[in-house]
């Protein structure tokens, strides 16, 4: 009997037991769906299975960015890069390589989008302490240059680096190339406002045709620099800059045809030089007496005295034909008498 009652009670402890283990495996379960549920999928390596940013995304709001660029609503587009990053952004998540990258690339747009505020109110140009020798504006945009390098060491190559990089570092290295043209501007903005410091009048001419020869060169090299932001989505922002850097050379192209002038002091000169002139028309035999213009050693076209509409410029209309013959070789700048119109003397004065 005694034996017989033993094994009931083991029977009922093992029985126990069993339910109590079946309890605890469900009890467990049950916690680690809910685990489950709560945590976010990780990969092997500790990183998000997706990234935050989506590639579409990001180019769609960066090109809405340089469209209010190019309208000078720089308060707007930097609007537009926070909240897409505020919406995108959650409460526990750990960035993979390709966040970092496109993360730092929308923070660099918002600092672009405050310095070029600052930029086009010319805060630049204005007096700075005597003990500052350095421009504030110059150093934030060079201060992005390299944080851009830094988050992409490719981005210090103007093509971006291999083929094997991503987009976002294809993007950050056209970025940097408008950051650093910027700059440069900067520097030939401040080396034209010195001209007015220094009186630069006062210069012999040759010295004004090197200076401004120079300043050219400078511009062309950042229009060189401006063509690397080829990707559709930064180009509202480069356009906005593209089409001020073709301003600025054709002011400074017209400056070199002036400087070149040197006929235009010595006529000034002779303030009564309209009535000698005529006075010799009348005691000689002459048809006409003019002022030509020695072209044999030039090598760019004649369009003719004036404006002249020529390609890419902006007044509309067809572009204007260059002058050949006698009237690009030796244009006419000063006849007495004028003559009227279809009048034949021009041809007697070449020959």
């Amino acid at each position: 009997m005694d034996n017989k009652e033993a094994s009931e009670d083991e029977s009922e402890d093992v029985t126990e037991a069993s339910e109590a283990l079946e309890a605890t495996s469900s009890v467990i379960e049950d916690m680690e769906v809910v685990c489950a549920q709560i945590q976010p999928p990780t990969c092997p390596i500790g990183q998000p299975s997706t990234p935050v940013f989506r590639p579409a995304d990001v180019e769609q709001v960066i090109q809405r960015y340089g469209q209010l660029v190019e309208k000078f609503q720089f308060d707007q587009a930097r609007e537009i890069i926070e909240q897409y990053t505020q919406s995108t952004s959650r409460s526990v998540v750990i960035i993979n390589e390709k966040d970092v990258s496109w993360a730092a690339l929308l923070s660099s747009l918002v600092l672009i989008a405050n310095c070029d505020k600052n930029y086009y109110l010319l805060s630049f140009l204005q007096p700075r302490a005597f003990f500052r020798k350095e421009n504030a504006l110059k150093n934030q945009y060079y201060q992005i240059s390299e944080k851009l390098v830094r988050a992409c060491p490719s981005a210090a190559l103007p093509d971006g680096g291999s083929s094997s990089a991503t987009l976002a570092d294809h993007i950050m290295a056209q970025c940097r190339q408008y950051v650093l043209a910027r700059v440069e501007m900067i520097s030939i903005y401040t080396t034209i406002a010195s001209l007015g410091e220094c009186q630069s009048f006062a210069f012999p001419a040759n010295d004004r045709v090197i200076l401004w020869d120079s300043l050219h060169a400078r511009g062309v090299r950042v229009s060189e620099m401006l063509k690397s932001c080829h990707h559709h989505s930064l180009f509202s922002m480069a356009h906005l800059l593209s089409g001020e850097i073709d301003v600025l050379l054709l002011l400074v192209s017209a400056q070199i045809h002036i400087s070149n002038c040197k006929i235009i002091h010595t006529i000034d000169n002779g303030y009564n030089f309209i009535s000698n002139a005529t006075q010799i028309v009348k005691k000689t035999d002459a048809v006409c007496l003019a002022i030509v213009m020695d072209r044999e050693n030039c090598n760019e076209n004649f369009y003719g005295f004036g404006y002249n509409r020529l390609k890419d410029r902006f007044t509309p209309g067809p572009p204007t034909e260059p002058r050949k013959g006698l009237a690009a070789l030796c244009p006419v700048v000063f006849r007495l008498p004028s003559p009227a119109e279809g009048h034949k003397s021009v041809r007697f004065l070449h020959l």
